[in-house]
């Protein structure tokens, strides 16, 4: 299954979500961002949780698929932790008690380099990266979901699945987010995926722009954490029945955002202290100016100077794995076996 540009549609927007609502955020005007930050992070694993299964459709291995991902994720985020760390770069509220740089002692540090803070909500040095442990820890999850997509096509399975977690959620869950409330985050992205293998898009493309605007709209005025679930089933369930956009330049726009999209989510934060903190009291235009100056150098040239080089050495060392257990068909079943 090959790229579609929709996906890349709809990664851009989330971006362009989470950046503006933490831009705002850092500004003091909470009470206009509403919930539509959380929506960002909605459709962030919505998209994440599609295009993984569509990877492990692609090579269904295990440990390759694991080398993949962590050549994916670590090396640019262990590299803005450490530029956070050395240059003490400060956060604002809610993310920190005061606008400042707060040092994270020896355990939270470990908790930051494995992705574990969120375990025991330990402080995150890196602003606005909380979604991002939850994000790894579904890759535990992925290849059994993928396996299950093949032992079952039946979306009302992951429906059932969708609605026992939820119902969950309600009754045993406290406020504070953690896995078991995100995990309806990332399931419709299985639904989608079987959907994209089962029916023809019918709907116009420019239509999606409109649909995805319309539940953003909704979610920014009824959202919030415990209910960004129904933001994710609706757009897992509805964007397989869109045509693919088609006009160029809006699409080449949209891929390049989304090229550079975990660059901006990791390092939107640079481009709002310098802008905002360190450039306060200066005028308004070179504030603007170096907001946007910074929103684009910095991710682009972290993916060209470290985030591409590590997913090509990740790809190019997952392709020396030739044995270990692998999600496969065969003719007669369908069964965890190890690669030929």
């Amino acid at each position: 299954m090959k790229d579609l540009a929709n996906l890349d549609f709809i990664r851009c927007i989330a971006v362009i979500l989470v950046a503006t609502v933490h831009t705002m955020l850092y500004t003091g005007h909470i009470d206009r961002v509403g919930w539509a930050g959380t929506t960002g992070v909605g459709i962030f694993f919505v998209h994440t949780t599609l295009v993984l299964m569509m990877s492990l459709e692609r090579d269904p291995h295990l440990w390759r698929f694991y080398v993949r991902r962590a050549f994916r994720i670590y090396p640019l985020w262990l590299a803005v932790l450490a530029i956070y760390l050395l240059f003490h770069v400060p956060m604002s509220p809610p993310f920190a008690p005061a606008f400042g740089f707060h040092p994270p002692g020896y355990h939270e540090l470990l908790a930051n380099i494995l992705l574990t803070f969120n375990f025991k909500y330990q402080a995150n040095v890196v602003c606005a990266s909380w979604t991002l442990p939850y994000e790894v820890q579904m890759y535990l999850v992925l290849p059994a979901l993928f396996y299950l997509t093949l032992r079952s096509r039946n979306l009302w399975l992951f429906l059932a699945i969708d609605a026992a977690v939820i119902a969950f959620d309600r009754h045993f869950c406290g406020i504070t987010v953690n896995l078991p409330i995100v995990f309806p985050y990332f399931l419709p992205g299985v639904m989608a995926y079987l959907l994209y293998k089962r029916i023809k898009p019918a709907l116009p493309a420019w239509l999606l722009p409109i649909w995805i605007a319309a539940i953003v709209i909704v979610a920014y005025r009824y959202g919030d954490y415990r209910n960004t679930w129904y933001v994710c089933l609706l757009i897992g369930l509805s964007v397989p029945f869109f045509r693919q956009l088609s006009w160029k330049p809006f699409v080449r726009i949209n891929h390049a955002v989304a090229q550079y999209s975990y660059g901006i989510y990791l390092c939107h934060a640079f481009a709002i202290v310098i802008g905002i903190h360190f450039l306060a009291g200066h005028s308004m235009a070179l504030r603007v100016a170096a907001y946007i100056a910074v929103m684009v150098a910095a991710p682009v040239a972290f993916y060209h100077l470290l985030e591409r080089p590590m997913i090509l050495l990740g790809s190019k060392l997952a392709r020396k794995i030739e044995r270990g257990p692998s999600l496969r068909m065969d003719e007669r079943n369908l069964s965890l076996e190890p690669a030929p």
